[in-house]
């Protein structure tokens, strides 16, 4: 009978604690412990580079942010955005509307800033920053692994790497999308029954360069025709990530390993290569619009971010914004990450 008794009072007790009770306290309790400790919140923010204030726009949730083109005023600078539900586009004083793309990944702006790709239930989907004239490009949802799409110089196709997997081998391949004629083309893939994959393909006039991992090792750079012939190799430890200036004559790419990385900036015509150390960042890297400006961060340091020049590599830090900042098209502008500390013991 005492054993009953102790076991309906259990119940009871387990009840009160997990129904609800008809009000909102405003807080998340925690049962464990009535220190919650400091909570550090990310936020979207602009860093004007003339008068060094910052001003912050809206809450990140681990996003990227980037400038592009406001179609109703060009001279104005509006701002596209993952937000914590998928894409948003809003303006620069924080008035951001709903949702505009639902479950979507921001993935890639073009180089005038007018579209976007963006990947959403395993399709990458091409649209205009306004959020108009949406095309899915692949209509491939059997993939997981369609990635790392860039621009073409003129803006007219997207490359980006296609990586199937089928009865357990792994096949990648570089392909084309023309937006003009809507057209996909494959422009090489790998045969081998090695599991490669690829990442960062990048057009540059007869051209490819993309990265090739096996077996979730240190990926390999390479150079190739757009066939996949004639391949020569990058004598680079351990790239990360690449990309190509807007006048597509500078190619940046960041490599190393175990934070001990180099960036690096090689002429394309020329083939000279500068680099310096970078400790402890990583990729990806932009550029700026109308200057051979690199903008970086480390992820081990979230209060300061660097602006290199990618001729000279001489640098900027700019302390207090973090992330991976992106710059307005008159370069007066940085948008990138900040972070606010709620401290529940003061």
């Amino acid at each position: 009978m005492r054993f009953l008794k102790l076991l309906m009072c259990l119940l009871v007790c387990v009840f009160l604690v997990s129904c609800d009770l008809g009000f909102d306290s405003g807080f998340d309790i925690n049962i464990f412990s009535n220190n919650p400790g400091p909570i550090v919140t990310d936020y979207h923010t602009i860093y004007n580079i003339e008068t060094q204030t910052f001003h912050k726009i809206t809450q990140s949730y681990n996003s990227r942010a980037y400038f592009v083109t406001d179609f109703e005023n060009p001279e104005n600078d509006v701002l596209l955005y993952n937000h914590r539900d998928g894409i948003t586009l809003g303006d620069i004083s924080g008035q951001a509307g709903s949702c505009d793309i639902e479950d979507a990944q921001l993935l890639a702006i073009s180089h005038n800033r007018n579209r976007m790709v963006y990947k959403k239930d395993k399709d990458l989907y091409l649209a205009n920053v306004n959020i108009t004239g949406i095309i899915n490009i692949t209509n491939t949802p059997q993939t997981d692994f369609e990635a790392t799409p860039s621009f073409t110089e003129n803006d007219l196709m997207i490359v980006y790497a296609y990586n199937e997997t089928e009865h357990n081998v792994l096949t990648p391949s570089i392909r084309t999308y023309n937006i003009e004629t809507g057209n996909t083309e494959i422009l090489f893939t790998n045969e081998s029954t090695n599991s490669y994959m690829f990442s960062y393909p990048v057009l540059v006039n007869d051209m490819i360069i993309y990265l090739r991992s096996m077996n979730n090792s240190a990926p390999t750079m390479y150079f190739c025709d757009l066939d996949g012939e004639n391949h020569i190799t990058q004598p680079t430890i351990n790239p990360i990530a690449l990309a190509m200036n807007y006048k597509f004559n500078r190619l940046t790419y960041l490599a190393g390993s175990n934070g001990n990385n180099y960036l690096y900036a090689k002429d394309v015509s020329t083939g000279s290569v500068r680099s310096v150390s970078v400790y402890n960042s990583q990729g990806p890297i932009l550029f700026s619009f109308d200057q051979d400006l690199i903008l970086l961060t480390s992820l081990a340091n979230r209060d300061s971010c660097t602006l290199y020049n990618a001729e000279t590599l001489g640098k900027i830090t700019i302390e207090g914004l973090f992330g991976t900042p992106h710059i307005n098209k008159a370069g007066t502008k940085l948008i990138g990450l900040s972070y606010t500390v709620i401290d529940y013991n003061n």
